[in-house]
């Protein structure tokens, strides 16, 4: 195939530059958009009706392997939910 000390050198891939426009074009898209990612869940962090704070799980308990209860105190009232896997079923209003 090859005769005598006529080899070709053939590279796998050419050299690369750390610092070439491509990189740095790349590194600067990937700061920005963790910038605007940062920006808006800081923005978004207080709006929102923020039902999470109002809800107080006082109960929970394991019915199944996928089958939940809680006891959840709403604005004064008490509530029994109880979810598996495809739903979830809210009682009414329970007294003690």
């Amino acid at each position: 195939m090859f005769s005598g000390d006529e080899r070709k050198i053939m590279a796998f891939k050419p050299t690369t530059d750390a610092l070439s426009a491509g990189y740095f074009l790349i590194l600067l898209i990937l700061i920005i958009a963790f910038l605007v990612s940062l920006y808006v869940s800081k923005r978004n962090k207080g709006n929102g009706s923020n039902i999470l704070g109002k809800a107080k799980i006082l109960d929970k308990a394991y019915l199944d392997n996928k089958v939940k209860m809680y006891v959840v105190e709403y604005e004064g009232k008490k509530f029994i939910i109880v979810e598996n896997g495809s739903a979830i079923t809210i009682s009414e209003n329970i007294t003690e």
